[in-house]
């Protein structure tokens, strides 16, 4: 409830956050470069014009896909995740900001943006976190978003004001592939295993649970008509 004459956040550097305050000046030092998408979450209400870039919140997962939502004006809640798409190299908010709302930061598992059918959803961190601490066991796959794909992450560490993605359910039960939709561009997909790691040679293929599925084809041309 009291007053702050300045708070300078640095990205990647763990901060000391406690109760709520009016912050007279806001800085988060981070650079961000255009045409590279970047998760971000921050302890303060932000005005959306305030930064460099299209802003996304997460809405719905489809089974094979994360969708977003765009934020077209308003403020940016604090201690929620979001997606943005920077417009031009540079910081990610475009100003020092002043006379914002610093909000007490729960515990990391709270710091989280549900898709509204409750399968996935996108956490956020202040603290260094490894990424196999998110979740349960067993209960779900991790994915970050980096250099514009989605990245399998179980395991690995999440720097402070940064995101992943998790989507719920057993191993065998998530995406192969996951792709990124904002608003009607779909963008960004990634399959778990690498282009180029299956030679074209003759292989059989199994499915998670083990059965046989195809017997002697070619690498290069495996996986088509399978679901």
């Amino acid at each position: 409830g009291g007053t702050l004459n300045k708070l300078e956040l640095k990205d990647g550097t763990e901060p000391e956050l406690y109760g709520n305050a009016t912050v007279r000046e806001f800085v988060y030092d981070r650079t961000v470069t255009a045409g590279n998408i970047a998760t971000f979450i921050l302890p303060v209400e932000i005005p959306v014009g305030n930064v460099n870039g299209t802003v996304w919140e997460l809405d719905e997962y489809t089974g094979s896909a994360l969708k977003f939502t765009k934020v077209e004006n308003g403020t940016l809640a604090a201690n929620k995740p979001y997606l943005v798409q920077p417009s031009s190299d540079g910081p990610l908010l475009g100003n020092t900001l002043t006379n914002v709302d610093l909000k007490a930061a729960p515990e990391t598992s709270k710091l989280i943006k549900e898709t509204t059918d409750g399968k996935a959803y996108q956490m956020g961190t202040y603290a260094t976190l490894k990424s196999e601490e998110t979740i349960t066991s067993g209960s779900g796959t991790v994915y970050g978003y980096t250099g514009g794909q989605f990245v399998k992450a179980n395991s690995g560490t999440l720097n402070p004001f940064r995101t992943l993605f998790v989507v719920k359910g057993s191993a065998e039960a998530a995406a192969r592939e996951i792709s990124l939709v904002l608003g009607d561009q779909e963008t960004g997909i990634v399959s778990i295993t690498k282009d180029g790691e299956i030679e074209d040679r003759e292989v059989d293929v199994y499915d998670l649970s083990g059965r046989k599925v195809a017997q002697s084809v070619a690498g290069s041309t495996c996986l088509v008509g399978l679901q």
